[in-house]
């Protein structure tokens, strides 16, 4: 019997493809690992990726009204890092004109 002949005679429903199994030993994961999925905010709906981002968003966000606000403009921010954003992207002309003898804090992380 030939070899194309083996084949020939077989049901397709044979032929199972497998996982090849790891040489290498198993990796477990590390405490630095974070949880991928999809996690859902029961207060407000929003979903994220990752566990530490809803935990963030739970813990500085949902249901809370911004707290950083900008010193040009009505816009206020629930992340410092959005209000350094905003400044930057929308108030780069005016960044200078801020009295650092006032607040010497304010304007130090927009700067950098």
């Amino acid at each position: 019997m030939a070899h194309g002949e083996v084949f020939a005679n077989m049901d397709p429903s044979d032929f199972m493809i497998m996982k090849k199994e790891s040489k290498s030993p198993s990796k477990k994961r590390s405490t630095a690992t974070r949880a991928r999925g999809v996690f859902p905010c029961e207060r407000c709906g929003r979903s994220y990726v990752r566990k530490d981002s809803l935990q963030r968003h739970l813990q500085w966000e949902c249901g809370k009204e911004p707290t950083f606000q900008c010193p040009f403009c009505p816009q206020r921010c629930k992340r410092k890092a959005h209000q350094i954003r905003h400044i930057r992207r929308q108030h780069s002309n005016m960044i200078d004109m801020v009295d650092p003898k006032c607040d010497p804090k304010a304007m130090e992380s927009v700067n950098d």
